[in-house]
């Protein structure tokens, strides 16, 4: 016995319907009339992990062209280029489609993203509680009941039902400049959101480690990799194999920020607390920047060389010594070379004197 596909529809659309999951992105820079777009999950994940400032922990690995343009343009600028970017809040909600509270689907500084394929709501509890970690935050016990942050990081709120998503919606996007709501299917689903670091001591014991190993050939040929996507300036926050590309600021907010972006300031230096803006209030206003250290190696003749370093994370090595020798050489031979071109013009142009022609005859007739 057949079912007839007049049966077979409806029930196809609803296991669509029920493992499909949304992606709110509230922004006071969002313009109206956004389209709503389409992701998989892990590509979703990527994206809420760039909005918390959280990217070091989480790949690019394995995404395709048009995932690294969609995720690229949905992420946002970098953490550390604004105090305004670290105000973010993460609400994790699991009201149906037709639950979510009208002023936020219609909102006109809305980005809309469906989630294609969403894992359950304890998959997405348990990224939930890893990016909480990452953030520095290690007591969920009240999540559900309030709203629970760090100092001068991204805020984290549960909303199980309409009222409360409604309600925390409503007060974080009057405290925060960005709010993030992730509304997962109640229903249990083998869906993931791929994998990821979401041991965060195991991460920067592995940072820290690396740093100081590496040897001069090492980052050598590090720098000489390809890098995981075409375009590396776009995802310059992830890549670390390449070189450091654009422009870094001059500070970051924190320290493990500073040592996530800069790499342990390439080998060459360590973050220290450069100074502290009191005026700042709860947004922090500390100042991080790398301090770089001389190299000096002893010569197999007994001699020292010292190397010295500079730039945001000490990547640019000091050439003034060399600079200035190889101008000077160049200018003294520039100089040097039109001294001997005049010197011969000059003798050239002289006359010579009568005596040289005076013992000069025609031939003899005979």
């Amino acid at each position: 016995m057949r079912l007839a596909p007049c049966f077979l529809l409806p029930a196809a659309v609803a296991a669509a319907k029920a493992s499909l999951g949304s992606l709110y992105i509230h922004n006071e820079q969002v313009s109206g009339g956004q389209p709503v777009l389409s992701l998989k999950a892990d590509a979703a994940r990527l994206v809420i992990a760039s909005r918390l400032g959280l990217d070091q922990y989480h790949s690019l690995q394995g995404q395709d062209d048009k995932s690294l343009q969609t995720i690229d343009r949905l992420a946002g600028t970098s953490s550390f280029l604004s105090s305004q970017d670290l105000s973010v809040a993460l609400i994790l909600s699991t009201v149906g489609q037709e639950d979510v509270p009208f002023s936020l689907s219609d909102s006109a500084r809305v980005q809309t993203i469906q989630i294609e394929d969403s894992p359950d709501f304890q998959s997405s509890e348990k990224l939930f509680k890893h990016l909480a970690q990452q953030s520095g935050i290690d007591n969920l016990d009240h999540v559900q009941q309030s709203t629970v942050s760090s100092y001068s990081g991204p805020a984290f709120r549960i909303a199980e039902d309409s009222e409360a998503l409604a309600s925390a919606f409503k007060v974080l996007t009057s405290q925060y400049h960005t709010v993030l709501v992730l509304n997962v299917p109640k229903d249990t689903s083998k869906n993931t959101y791929s994998s990821y670091d979401g041991d965060v001591k195991s991460h920067q014991k592995r940072q820290f480690k690396e740093a100081p190993l590496i040897t001069e050939a090492t980052k050598t040929a590090s720098h000489l990799k390809a890098t995981l996507t075409p375009d590396a300036s776009s995802n310059k926050t992830y890549n670390q194999t390449g070189p450091l590309r654009g422009i870094l600021p001059g500070c970051f907010p924190s320290l493990s920020t500073c040592q996530s972006l800069t790499r342990n300031c390439t080998g060459h230096g360590s973050c220290v607390l450069k100074h502290t803006d009191r005026d700042a209030g709860d947004l922090g206003g500390k100042c991080y920047s790398c301090a770089c250290q001389d190299d000096v190696r002893t010569n197999a003749n007994g001699g020292k060389k010292t190397t010295r370093w500079g730039g945001p994370a000490c990547q640019k090595k000091d050439i003034v010594m060399p600079f200035w020798l190889i101008s000077s050489f160049s200018v003294f031979l520039v100089f040097l070379v039109s001294w001997g071109v005049g010197l011969l013009y000059t003798m050239g142009s002289q006359e010579l004197p009568s005596v040289i022609g005076a013992g000069v005859s025609g031939p003899v007739r005979k």
